[in-house]
C-alpha cells in the first residue's frame, strides 16, 4: 500500500467547521475590528498631542518667568532708579 498519509474525512469536516467558526469569531462578531481600533487610536493621539502641546506651553510660560537674567535685569534697574 501507499505510505502517503491521508486525511480522516471528520477532520476534514472538522477544519471546515473550525474555518467558518473562526470566520465568524474573528470577523463578524469580532469586538474589535481593525475600523475601530484605527479610529481609538487616532481619538488617543489627538488627545496626547493635545496635553504635549499644553504642557509644553507651561514649561516654556514656567521658564520665562524664571529665568536668571530677569531677576538681574530688575536688579540692574532697580539701582539705575536708586542712582
Amino acid at each position: 500500500g501507499s505510505t502517503g498519509r491521508r486525511s480522516h474525512p471528520s477532520h476534514t469536516g472538522f477544519q471546515a467547521r473550525f474555518g467558518k467558526l473562526t470566520a465568524i469569531a474573528f470577523g463578524d462578531l469580532n469586538p474589535f475590528p481593525m475600523k475601530v481600533l484605527r479610529n481609538r487610536r487616532a481619538l488617543h493621539l489627538q488627545r496626547l498631542q493635545a496635553e504635549l502641546r499644553e504642557l509644553e506651553r507651561l514649561q516654556e510660560e514656567y521658564t520665562s518667568e524664571n529665568e536668571p537674567h530677569k531677576y538681574l535685569d530688575l536688579i540692574a534697574s532697580e539701582d539705575d532708579e536708586d542712582a
